[in-house]
């Protein structure tokens, strides 16, 4: 799969963290990058300082306007700003980007048995395509403000740290 951010490769892109982020915050980034090589065979490049082309840019925003999950994405010259209210809400703009533009889907996490031949439950299912060619472009914006503090209703993602 190919993917372009306005007429530029992904693979000329850096994602950029702030320099005292969080441990959600570099997961997330981690998770972007592990993404965009499972759909696409490129690898980007992580920095936590500096200005750049080409570059994915992780943003604190602020949590009374975007809420702790809350997120928007959205362009800004060659650039594609993540900006989030809280920890929570960069792996939330991750997720829904990787969603929404590669078509990446997670599907029951944890809660699908393999059977008991194989006698374990599945880690996570999820489609990732590797075909075709996905273009983001200059007009794209991509937000959410969860109406609730806290997404999940149940304690189960509580007790996982991956889902916390």
């Amino acid at each position: 799969m190919k993917v372009f951010i306005s007429q530029n490769n992904i693979k000329d892109y850096v994602i950029v963290l702030p320099k005292d982020c969080s441990a959600a915050e570099t997961y997330a980034a981690s998770e972007l990058i592990h993404y965009v090589k499972k759909a696409t065979g490129v690898t980007l490049g992580l920095m936590t300082h500096g200005s750049y082309d080409y570059e994915l840019r992780f943003i604190q925003g602020d949590k009374k306007t975007l809420t702790v999950d809350g997120f928007h994405v959205y362009r800004r010259g060659n650039s594609l700003i993540f900006e989030y209210g809280g920890g929570r809400g960069a792996l939330y703009c991750v997720y829904a980007f990787l969603e929404s533009t590669i078509g990446v889907r997670f599907y029951a996490q944890g809660l699908t048995y393999r059977g008991w031949e194989k006698g374990t439950w599945m880690r996570a299912i999820e489609k990732i395509p590797s075909e075709g060619e996905i273009v983001v472009s200059d007009n794209f914006d991509l937000q959410e403000k969860p109406a609730f503090y806290y997404r999940d209703g149940t304690t189960h993602a509580l007790v996982h740290e991956e889902w916390c």
